[in-house]
C-alpha cells in the first residue's frame, strides 16, 4: 500500500492502520500540524487527488467548510490509511527566507587567522536552529567573511508548532526522539549541500560547524531527553557548550568538522540568546539596555553595567495561527 504526495511526487510505502500525517512526517514533508495530530487546530489540510480515504469524521465536519469538505480536502491526522491514496500537500516553502540575511557580527570583530594554512582556505557554517526556521551560513574561515546564508521552515514543525509539543512527542515513543534528530541533521545537511554546492567546495573543506538554539532543539540536537524541560523548574539534562565531530554526532554530511554547540543560559533561554550577547556586546554596553527576541520562543534580556536578567516566554501563540478557523502563521 502506498501514499504519492504532491506536488514533490514522493512515493511512500505506508503501513496499514497509520494516519497520513505520519506519513508525510516520515517523509519530512511539510504539513502545518500546529497541534502535532491532536485534531485540534484544524491546520493539516491536504487534498485528496485520488483513493478511497474513508468518510470525514466530526472534527474533521467542525474544521473544515462544506465547500473544502466537497472539493476532497480533508485533515490529514484524521485519515487511517487503508488503500492508496494520491494527495496534494499545500505549498509552504518561502516562509523561511526573511531570516537569512538577518546576521550581525560584534563591533571591531576580527578572525583568527592563525588557526589555517592560508595556502588552503577552509570554511565553517554557523547554524540558528529555530523552532520555526533553521538559518545556516557559509563562512570562508580563512578570509572570515560570509559567503552565502540560507533557510529552510523547520521540518521538526510537523510534530508540533512549539516546543512543549515536541517534547511531549518525544516522550510518546522512545524511537521519536531519534527521528526528531534524524530530521534536523537532514535539513542541516541539505542546506550545507545546496550551499557548497552553489560555489563548487568540496565538503571536506568545511572545518566548523557553530550550532545555536533555544534549549529544546539544542536537547534534540544532541538526541538528549528533553522532558524535564516540559515541567518546573525546567531543568536542561547538560549544561555548558558541547563539542562533537560530525560523524559523531551523525552529520555524515561534513565528515571532517568540529562541532561546536554554544551553551544554554536556562531551560528556556537558550544558546541563541548567548549569541545575542555576544554579537551586540550586551555586556559591555553603558547605562541599561534592552534585547528582544520575539520568535516561537521569546526571550527578553536587560542589561545594566555589566549584569544581564533575562526571562522567556510563548511568544508563538500570537503568531501562528494555530486556533483561528480563518487564519494563518505570520510569515
Amino acid at each position: 500500500m502506498k501514499v504519492t504526495f504532491y506536488p514533490t511526487g514522493i512515493q511512500k510505502e505506508v503501513i496499514r492502520g497509520g494516519t497520513l500525517l505520519q506519513a508525510a512526517q516520515s517523509q519530512a514533508l511539510l504539513v502545518d500540524s500546529s497541534c502535532a495530530g491532536q485534531g485540534t487546530c484544524g491546520k493539516c489540510k491536504v487534498k485528496i487527488l485520488s483513493g478511497d480515504a474513508g468518510m470525514a469524521d466530526q472534527v474533521e465536519i467542525e474544521k473544515l467548510t462544506l465547500s473544502e469538505l466537497n472539493n476532497g480536502w480533508r485533515l490529514a491526522c484524521r485519515i487511517t490509511l487503508y488503500n492508496d491514496l494520491t494527495v496534494l500537500l499545500p505549498e509552504q516553502r518561502g516562509i523561511d527566507e526573511r531570516k537569512k540575511t538577518l546576521h550581525w557580527l560584534p563591533e571591531g570583530f576580527q578572525p583568527d587567522f592563525y588557526e589555517f594554512d592560508l595556502a588552503e582556505e577552509k570554511y565553517g557554517f554557523a547554524f540558528d536552529i529555530g523552532t520555526t526556521t533553521v538559518v545556516g551560513m557559509l563562512w570562508n574561515l580563512t578570509k572570515g567573511s560570509l559567503v552565502d546564508a540560507a533557510s529552510r521552515a523547520n521540518p521538526q514543525n510537523a510534530y508540533g508548532a512549539d516546543v512543549i509539543s515536541r517534547i511531549l512527542f518525544c516522550n510518546q515513543n522512545a524511537s521519536n526522539l531519534p527521528l526528531m534528530q534524524k530530521t534536523i541533521l537532514d535539513c542541516i545537511s541539505d542546506i550545507s549541500e545546496e550551499l557548497l554546492k552553489k560555489y563548487d567546495i568540496e565538503n571536506n573543506l568545511v572545518v566548523k560547524a557553530t550550532f545555536v538554539g533555544n534549549t529544546t532543539m539544542s536537547h534534540i540536537l544532541l538526541a538528549m531527553d528533553p522532558s524535564s524541560l516540559a515541567v518546573a523548574p525546567f531543568r536542561p539534562a547538560f549544561h555548558g557548550p558541547a563539542h562533537k565531530k560530525a560523524m559523531e554526532l551523525g552529520l555524515e554530511f561534513l565528515p571532517q568538522a568540529d562541532i561546536l554547540i554554544l551553551a544554554n543560559i536556562a531551560g528556556h533561554v537558550g544558546s541563541d540568546i548567548t549569541g545575542v550577547l555576544l554579537s551586540t556586546g550586551l555586556l559591555q554596553r553603558s547605562g541599561t539596555n534592552v534585547a528582544v527576541d520575539i520568535g516561537t520562543n521569546g526571550e527578553i534580556l536587560l542589561a545594566h553595567e555589566g549584569k544581564v536578567l533575562t526571562c522567556s516566554t510563548a511568544a508563538g501563540p500570537a503568531f501562528e495561527g494555530a486556533s483561528i478557523q480563518h487564519g494563518m502563521r505570520a510569515a
